[in-house]
């Protein structure tokens, strides 16, 4: 079981990695991946049971059980480091074709745009 896990893990958190940079820090299926790379035993047996649940029958305990544990198993905090990282490689990218081009109101708001979407979401 535990060699099993050495070698799902990593493709389970690199799938979660992927929906991160496809599709946002806050996207609930890059933090279900990653949750259920994160749980074992019991608890993950929990978080498939209610995940399967069809949508209208997660119910408020369900849903805050899932949120707790997207907490505790650091689902949220990787959510936030992956976004972080995808920003320093967006603002590399940007420095480097941006800083070559003439300097004009609209080449300045290209290079703060990342800035600016990070902080609409309250991320560094």
């Amino acid at each position: 079981m535990l060699t099993a896990s050495l070698i799902v893990a990593p493709v389970i958190y690199l799938a979660a990695d992927s929906m991160y940079a496809a599709r946002g820090w806050d996207d609930p299926t890059a933090g279900v991946i990653h949750l259920l790379g994160a749980l074992s035993g019991p608890d993950r047996d929990e978080a498939v049971r209610i995940m399967r649940l069809p949508r209208d029958q997660r119910r408020g305990p369900e849903v805050e059980w899932v949120r707790g544990k997207m907490e505790t198993e650091g689902s949220v905090e990787h959510a936030r480091d992956c976004v972080s990282e995808l920003a320093v490689a967006a603002r590399r990218e940007a420095d480097a074709v941006f800083l070559e081009l003439p300097r004009s109101e609209a080449r300045d708001l290209l290079r703060q745009s990342t800035d600016y979407v990070l902080e609409q979401h309250g991320l560094p």
